[in-house]
């Protein structure tokens, strides 16, 4: 991600440690620091910046396959649990208001994670586990769209979300893919 300043900012999972670390360079010197280290974690991170440059990061908790999301407020990270299902393969997206919103591979497929004010609204969107490597977006509707990849054969897919829930599209039905990246 790059801040309103044009620096960029790294989050990224330490093997030796096994941590959940975020980089950020300022005046030309990097900074890093640890955003989680209870157990294996930071596998996936996805990060996202608000409109006030604060980082926001969704990763996989692998000690105990949970999805977890991260914040940098007032100089301290806030680290919460958002499915204890999973969290695999996750996407975090912010809507303008700087809701986070996630999409992720759980026990029950692929999932999607919004949070409103407090609590976390989950909803499955693709009920197989056969999928991987979500990318998410939120459209200036306010919708997701993500797209992903199907490991048994059915190629590079996409959803996208509407007022009725969400469809299922087949971009590429030959592919086999593995890895995607969707931007709006």
């Amino acid at each position: 991600a790059i801040d309103a300043q044009g620096n960029p900012r790294i989050c990224y999972y330490y093997e030796l440690n096994g941590d959940l670390r975020y980089a950020s360079r300022s005046g030309g010197v990097w900074t890093a620091e640890v955003v989680d280290a209870a157990g294996l974690v930071g596998k996936y991170a996805s990060l996202e910046l608000d409109g006030q440059g604060n980082p926001h990061v969704a990763y996989w908790d692998e000690s105990n396959v949970d999805l977890k999301y991260a914040r940098k407020s007032g100089g301290s990270w806030l680290v919460e649990i958002v499915d204890y299902s999973g969290g695999e393969h996750c996407s975090l997206a912010l809507d303008a208001q700087g809701n986070p919103s996630i999409c992720y591979r759980s026990i029950y497929g692929l999932e999607v994670a919004t949070k409103w004010g407090n609590s976390w609204k989950d909803e499955i969107v693709v009920a197989s586990t056969s999928t991987s490597h979500t990318s998410l977006r939120l459209g200036s509707d306010g919708y997701g769209r993500f797209a992903f990849c199907s490991t048994v054969g059915l190629g590079l897919r996409v959803a996208t979300q509407n007022a009725a829930g969400w469809s299922i599209q087949t971009v590429d039905a030959g592919a086999q893919s593995e890895y995607s990246c969707l931007a709006l």
